[in-house]
């Protein structure tokens, strides 16, 4: 019997600056989803059931990355891409419906993670 064995490599061994940049992307992420969150949220409970919408909301984040407040100053250091993910999570993932049917890719949300092997 073969017996196939796998090993780890600590590859990802950051400087003190590069830990310091990835946990300040790691804020600026969870920031811009919280707000993104909590917009979606308000505009629930103001009865408003259709959501903003992803171009609306990429627009909003122009906006957050822009604007002098100093609440939301820091985003403009962070790669916009990264946070225009975050976004795209955001408003996707609100998206399944209760069947478990996906409605972007009508298809279920199981068989994303069911085994491929078979």
């Amino acid at each position: 019997m073969q017996v196939e064995r796998g090993f780890t490599d600590n590859w990802l061994q950051p400087t003190g600056e590069q830990e310091n940049l990835m946990r300040q992307y790691a804020g600026c992420k969870r920031f811009v989803w919280n707000r993104a969150l909590s917009i979606e949220q308000a505009r629930y409970r103001r009865g408003e059931k259709k959501q903003l919408g992803q171009f609306a909301m990429m627009r909003q984040l122009t906006m957050w990355r822009n604007n002098p407040d100093p609440h939301s100053d820091f985003l403009k250091d962070a790669p916009v891409h990264a946070l225009q993910c975050v976004l795209y999570h955001t408003i996707h993932s609100h998206v399944v419906a209760p069947s478990g049917v996906d409605l972007i890719c009508r298809r279920t949300v199981r068989s994303v993670y069911e085994d491929r092997s078979k």
